[in-house]
């Protein structure tokens, strides 16, 4: 099961733009760091597209970014081995896996009810990035609190 705090700071960035492997693992280091391997962040992602929260893509033989019509099974395998050229989890260290375009999730409308269920991250949980002066959030919000601390 994906930890909750993760799930919500997810289902909250993708409401901006699609996201790649590397934001999923930036995401995961920082809020989740004993689980945020590759194989870690497969995991969510498996988890998040088998729940119906997000749908996967990627780039299509002739350059156009389109998404998947397969099975989550077979898109994890993608992720994993590397899909039109791109490195996988498998395949890449961690520099190539930050830059990677093997695939990019984007939030369903079944993401948005639960993100709407969960609310916003920042003011459930604080800002992880709250000592990264160039990573933290602008707009007052709580102090980084663990899981069991949440309201």
């Amino acid at each position: 099961m994906t930890d909750i705090r993760l799930e919500n700071f997810l289902l909250s960035s993708l409401t901006q733009d699609w996201m790649p492997l590397g934001e999923f693992l930036f995401f995961a280091a920082r809020i989740t760091p004993r689980a945020s391997t590759p194989s870690d962040v497969a995991e969510v992602v498996r988890e998040l597209a088998t729940r119906g929260l997000i749908e996967l893509g990627g780039w299509s033989d002739d350059g156009r970014f389109e998404l998947w019509d397969v099975s989550v099974v077979e898109a994890l395998h993608r992720i994993a081995h590397g899909y039109q050229g791109e490195a996988g989890y498998l395949n890449g260290d961690i520099g190539v896996l930050g830059r990677t375009e093997v695939f990019r999730a984007n939030l369903t409308a079944l993401g948005e009810e639960r993100l709407s269920e969960l609310g916003d991250p920042y003011n459930n949980y604080g800002d992880p990035w709250s000592d990264v002066p160039h990573l933290r959030t602008v707009r007052a919000v709580p102090p980084w609190r663990e899981a069991d601390e949440h309201p």
